[in-house]
């Protein structure tokens, strides 16, 4: 299972046995209990596993990966609570999900943005200087395309502060509408 189909619909794995393969970003040991944050490059956002000392006969040897190891983790029963759906995905499917960051590279800022659509019917990709809303761009009166890569990534070069709206819509008429804003380009990255 992909990382990034667990965040763009978690209720459609509600009560199912999975499993998660991927690279350790980070493991933060705490004792007598720890987290590793888990990536399978499907996904800017990995996933967070707790790891406890008196359930794991290993605990000494998980708490010393190193980053970069490879790790699978089976998921026995993924918990329903918080759920809206109680563990079915909505009939007409799900909205992309649209993931924004900022990179700070030699020549400039840039803004990659990823969308992911776990149901495979992506069908309009947008996006516009200022912010507007899912209406606006449906409307077919504002918006320019873009195109992502094979990885679901589209890099746009950032050159002044501003506001971004982006902008994916599925065939079944799903959307999703994400803004950034670029505060002050002297701060880098991290004035978004």
């Amino acid at each position: 299972t992909k990382i990034a189909a667990l965040h763009a619909a978690p209720e459609g794995f509600a009560g199912q046995e999975i499993t998660i393969c991927g690279w350790v970003r980070t493991v933060r040991d705490m004792k007598n209990f720890g987290f590793i944050e888990l990536n399978d490059g499907s996904s800017f956002q990995g996933l967070q596993v707790v790891f406890d000392r008196e359930r794991l006969a290993n605990y000494e040897e998980i708490a010393r990966l190193n980053v970069g190891a490879a790790l699978s983790y089976d998921i026995s029963r993924l918990s329903r609570s918080g759920f809206g759906n109680a563990g079915h995905a909505p009939e007409n499917g799900t909205a992309p999900l649209i993931e924004t960051r900022s990179v700070d590279r030699v020549g400039g800022t840039y803004l990659q943005v990823r969308v992911v659509d776990i149901d495979g019917d992506l069908k309009t990709l947008l996006y516009a200087q200022g912010e507007l809303t899912a209406e606006a761009f449906a409307s077919g009166t504002a918006g320019e395309a873009f195109t992502v890569n094979e990885n679901d990534v589209a890099t746009f070069r950032v050159d002044h502060a501003g506001t971004y709206t982006f902008y994916a819509a599925d065939s079944r008429g799903n959307q999703t509408v994400e803004t950034v804003r670029f505060l002050d380009m002297s701060v880098g990255p991290g004035g978004m």
